[in-house]
């Protein structure tokens, strides 16, 4: 066993420092070391840095764009000799991606590194990799759990659902990101989710697996699929699709799951369908898991489409609730009156016109008999104009100025038959309204032609 108390033998051409227990410890450049190396580039400042590199923010000079620089550490070159190889050829596919969930790649290449001016120059130092990609000026996902402690329903359903999105269009063109998780996923300050460093991924080719020569599964522990870690097991796209389940249950819950734990629905109230969802994510046997990205997005998409209403509790929670803090003024019901018959007002007009019409049509009638000339001769009596016009005897009797005395047929007669008849009589009377023909008819024309 080494002696903890060694002195630390300093800095290395490749970045690498010898820890007292005898492993390696990847110290990245400063910004202004990576300027010299990348003269194209204004580099700013460290971003971030990891196990498997670190991103820097700069300045393409000859466009004045920002990008997100990244560089990997050299051992992962000296681990997999072919390494080199299969990174150019996954920058490449990368390159081509043009889809808005997914952090766009502009340049790639390798560098050689050289040491500070305060330190001895190295032999063989080996080349370093890099990556340029767009800069996301925001957060990401593993900040936003850490200042929150857990996201809200419904910005975990829509992260995860962006995701599944982004990562069905890398899966059709045959590429497997092989590192999702929280600080992976970029999130603009305009609420747009990007995924990030693709740095790990792979061409979905037969024969390759997820280890490398040594062993070492690539990944994030929490969130490599079991299968990442068997020895000479096929890594393919079902491997993205379980680490999407570890990061929905750990925005929901704000831990990572581990061993035997509860379904967030348990722990925090959430709609039991975030629990079917991470579970058959989640499948020990990637034969039982999701087959597809876009099956998860579904299954995302019916719990925001279709809210899970149940006995004496509140809607799903992955439905975002508006709350108002105003009171509602209560208004009486306006009574609107029925909408107007136009019809119905036709055609009373109508049988008011058609009755107008025919009661003109009567009176009409009646003035053009009443006042309509004679033209029969003089000597027509009142009874023979009476009959014309349908008027009865004792109509024209109430109409004739005939002395209300009662006539004395017997002694009138004598003086009727004296006269001789007028020529008049010869017209013959409508029989009617007479019941005798020979004798009324007769004194009702004396009466009339008596002065």
């Amino acid at each position: 066993m080494s002696d903890p108390a060694a002195p630390n033998p300093g800095p290395t051409p490749t970045g690498y420092q010898r820890s007292p227990g005898g492993g390696f410890r990847w110290q990245p450049p400063s910004a202004e070391h990576l300027s010299k190396l990348l003269p194209q580039y204004e580099v700013e400042c460290l971003l971030g840095r990891g196990g498997m590199g670190a991103v820097y923010k700069g300045r393409q000079k000859s466009l004045n764009r920002l990008v997100a620089i990244k560089i990997l550490p050299p051992e992962v070159e000296n681990e997999d000799a072919s390494y080199m190889e299969r990174f150019k050829n996954e920058a490449q596919v990368m390159a081509k991606f043009i889809h808005p969930g997914i952090v766009a790649v502009h340049d790639f290449g390798t560098v050689a590194i050289t040491a500070p001016r305060d330190e001895p120059p190295a032999a063989a130092a080996p080349d370093m990799l890099y990556i340029v990609m767009e800069f996301v000026d925001g957060t990401d996902v593993a900040q936003m759990i850490t200042a929150q402690g857990r996201l809200p329903p419904e910005h975990a359903l829509a992260i995860a659902a962006h995701v599944c999105d982004a990562l069905s269009y890398a899966h059709s063109h045959g590429v497997i990101h092989r590192d999702i998780k929280p600080a992976n996923i970029l999130i603009n300050r305009e609420g747009a989710v990007k995924v990030a460093d693709f740095g790990l991924a792979k061409v979905d080719e037969p024969g390759t697996t997820g280890l490398t020569k040594t062993g070492m599964a690539m990944g994030t522990p929490d969130y490599v699929a079991p299968e990442a870690l068997m020895f000479g097991t096929q890594v393919d796209a079902r491997a993205d699709l379980y680490a999407i389940g570890v990061m929905l249950y750990h925005m929901l819950t704000g831990e990572v799951p581990r061993g035997a734990f509860d379904l967030p629905s348990r722990r925090i109230g959430t709609d039991p369908r975030f629990d079917a969802i991470i579970l058959k994510a989640m499948k020990m046997d990637r034969e039982e898991r999701y087959q597809s990205s876009s099956a998860i997005r579904q299954d995302l998409d019916a719990i925001l489409t279709m809210p899970l209403v149940q006995a004496g509790g509140e809607s799903s929670a992955a439905i975002p609730q508006r709350s108002t803090n105003f009171q509602v003024r209560e208004e009486a019901p306006v009574t609107r009156s029925p909408a107007p018959n136009h019809k119905s007002k036709i055609v009373n007009h109508k049988s008011a016109m058609i009755t107008l019409a025919a009661t003109a049509a009567v009176f009409a009638t009646g003035a053009f008999l009443v006042l309509k000339p004679s033209s029969t001769p003089s000597g027509t009596t009142a009874a023979s104009r009476s009959d014309e016009i349908g008027v009865t005897a004792t109509a024209l009797q109430d109409a004739s100025r005939i002395p209300s005395a009662p006539i004395n047929a017997t002694a009138s007669w004598s003086a009727v038959a004296e006269r001789p008849v007028p020529a008049a009589s010869a017209t013959p009377l409508s029989p009617a309204p007479t019941p005798a023909n020979n004798v009324k008819p007769i004194l009702i024309a004396q009466a009339n032609t008596t002065p």
